[in-house]
């Protein structure tokens, strides 16, 4: 799975940008959310 790839394509993974949340650091300031 790819945040630019989940931007781009529609999916079930939609990547949010979650700043306040410590997994978006690990991830560069991107965070997987499964919706």
């Amino acid at each position: 799975m790819s945040c630019l790839a989940s931007k781009t394509t529609p999916s079930t993974n939609t990547c949010s940008v979650s700043i306040s949340s410590p997994k978006a650091t690990e991830l560069g300031g991107y965070s997987f959310s499964q919706l």
